[in-house]
């Protein structure tokens, strides 16, 4: 049984080594330092083990992991798997629209510096002021239309990318379950951004 005076002596090795504590929960020491709660247990359902990673010691206290596997075993004991069960949680739980598109920025890396700049821009000061606090299916078609329309009367080159990266954010979004809807503009809504004159 583990105490965090015991916890704090731990060092590395030159492998990965583990030390148990109580309700089959072990701290895993990595060769770089970190050190790991984790869970094992036999799956109710399946009768197969299964291993759950809780999270890292001292973000993770010692008092709060034990505490994750006493509730992971009366799950167990009652026939539910616990890694099932906060999947089950995890699915229900919609991200903000805000961290959907940060997560989505992380994917245009691919693009040149100057491109992500404009992306992330455009979103924090054009789109988020009126929809951070959604979540991404909760966002309609007259939402993001006033945004663009707005965008058109002030700087039509930039509101014609922003409908673009629009588009983008949604398929990716739809990719990942966060929404259903693949493309947040039909051609009637396209047709409200008028292009941009150019003149010679």
């Amino acid at each position: 049984m583990l105490s965090d005076t015991q916890i704090k002596k731990l060092k590395p090795q030159n492998k990965d080594y583990f030390i148990s504590d109580i309700d089959n929960l072990s701290l895993v020491i990595k060769t770089n330092g970190n050190k790991i709660w984790r869970f094992r247990y036999t799956s109710p359902a399946t009768l197969k083990r299964r291993l759950m990673v809780l999270g890292n010691y001292p973000a993770l206290s010692l008092a709060n992991a034990r505490n994750k596997a006493t509730k992971f075993i009366n799950d167990i004991r009652q026939g539910f798997d616990p890694l099932e069960l906060l999947n089950e949680f995890k699915s229900q739980i919609k991200p903000s629209f805000e961290s959907v598109i940060n997560e989505w920025l992380e994917t245009k890396s691919y693009t040149t510096e100057k491109t992500q700049k404009n992306i992330k821009s455009l979103m924090i000061n054009d789109v988020l002021p009126s929809l951070k606090d959604k979540t991404i299916d909760e966002i309609k078609h007259p939402d993001l239309v006033k945004i663009l329309i707005l965008k058109q009367s002030t700087a039509p080159i930039m509101a014609s990318k922003l409908l673009r990266y629009l588009n983008d954010l949604w398929q990716y979004s739809c990719t990942k379950g966060y929404c259903e809807t693949k493309q947040i503009f039909h051609y009637k809504v396209k047709q409200a951004l008028k292009a941009p004159q150019t003149y010679f």
